[in-house]
C-alpha cells in the first residue's frame, strides 16, 4: 500500500498542480463571450419575431369595418399591435406607424397614421395599408450591448392590399 501512495505523489504530479485553474482562466472568458452572444442575439431574434407578428396583426386589423379607412386604421391597427405585444416587458418602447395609399408604400419610422392625399373611400382602385413597428435596441437594450458594432434598430412591416368593394 505504501508503494502505491508514493507513486501518486511523484514530482511530475506536483508540477501539474494549478494547471486546471490557469486553463480555466484562459478558456472561461471565451466561453462566456460565446454564451453572452448567443443570449443577446436570441433576445434580438425574439423581439424581431414579435415585431413582425404585431405588424401583421395590425395590418390584418385594418380589414375590419369602420366609417373611413383612416379611422379604421388608426384605431384597429393600433389596438391589434398593442394586443400582439401585450405582456412583453419591452413593448412600451415600440413605435407604431401606419400608411394608407393607392401606390405601394415604403416603410417609415416616424410614429403615427398617414393617409395618401390621392386616397378616397370612393376610389375604384385598390389601396395598400402598411403597418410598421420599430424598436431601437440601442436606446432600450434588454441585455447590455458589449459588441464592437452598433446595436441594431429593429423594424418590421406588413402590407395588406384592400379592394374598394370590401369597404
Amino acid at each position: 500500500m505504501a508503494r502505491w501512495g508514493k507513486a501518486r505523489q511523484s514530482p511530475a504530479w506536483r508540477r501539474q498542480r494549478g494547471v486546471a485553474a490557469v486553463e480555466f482562466a484562459f478558456v472561461f472568458p471565451l466561453f462566456f463571450l460565446i454564451f453572452y452572444g448567443i443570449v443577446t442575439f436570441a433576445m434580438i431574434f425574439v423581439i424581431q419575431q414579435s415585431l413582425t407578428f404585431a405588424a401583421s396583426e395590425g395590418a390584418r386589423a385594418a380589414l375590419n369595418y369602420a366609417s373611413t379607412p383612416c379611422n379604421r386604421l388608426s384605431v384597429n391597427a393600433q389596438n391589434a399591435v398593442t394586443q400582439a405585444l401585450a405582456g412583453a416587458p419591452w413593448s412600451t418602447n415600440v413605435t407604431f406607424a401606419a400608411q394608407v395609399s393607392v401606390s405601394a408604400p415604403t416603410p417609415k419610422s416616424t410614429a403615427g397614421v398617414t393617409c395618401d392625399s390621392t386616397f378616397a373611400s370612393t376610389s375604384s382602385s385598390t389601396f395598400n395599408v402598411m403597418v410598421t413597428t420599430t424598436y431601437s435596441y440601442a436606446a432600450n437594450p434588454l441585455i447590455p450591448w458589449i459588441f464592437l458594432f452598433k446595436a441594431p434598430q429593429l423594424q418590421s412591416s406588413a402590407t395588406v392590399q384592400v379592394q374598394p368593394n370590401m369597404l
